[in-house]
């Protein structure tokens, strides 16, 4: 495992991460461990972690050969992804998505765009503070979903097949 100083990642030699193109000193690692930051930030304060879900979607979309590297994995990502921008998080269907996505069931094998949104973990990182971080994750994650514009309908389509299970309540 590779460990990078986080206080370093926006100095030295910068590298592109080759998931979302950032320029950021330890390429892919680099990346990660910015990541990593931002979540701790994210859990430390409340008035961080309100956007915690979009950040963990944004990147996981960002970064899909490292996260969605399956066909069930991508349609989970894809899922929550469309569950947090097009349902703003229900309650009620995030638990019949849940469930839809336990069942066994052969998903579409998808090639994720080469773009992926021009914003990065990088910005987020650089936020002074946290309305500015809510405001810098809410940003990202809107560049990362219209950049899978091709694949929302898919998401979609997915949600509402979860929201036909007979749920008990």
């Amino acid at each position: 495992m590779v460990t990078i100083d986080p206080i370093s990642l926006n100095r030295g030699p910068s590298s592109r991460c080759p998931e979302c193109g950032a320029r950021i000193s330890g390429g892919l690692a680099g990346c990660e461990a910015m990541y990593h930051e931002v979540v701790k930030r994210e859990f430390a304060e409340s008035t961080y972690f309100v956007v915690h879900n979009l950040t963990e979607s944004a990147y996981t979309l960002q970064h899909p050969h490292e996260h969605m590297y399956t066909p069930r994995l991508f349609a989970a990502g894809l899922c929550k992804f469309t569950w947090l921008m097009e349902y703003r998080a229900d309650a009620i269907i995030g638990e019949s998505l849940k469930q839809w996505l336990s069942f066994e069931r052969p998903y579409e094998l998808i090639t994720p765009p080469s773009f992926r949104g021009g914003l990065t973990i990088v910005e987020v990182y650089n936020a002074p503070n946290a309305p500015n971080h809510v405001k810098r994750v809410k940003r990202w994650a809107a560049e990362v979903w219209d950049a899978y514009a091709a694949y929302q309908g898919l998401g979609i389509t997915w949600i509402e097949q979860s929201r036909k299970l007979n749920l008990p309540g």
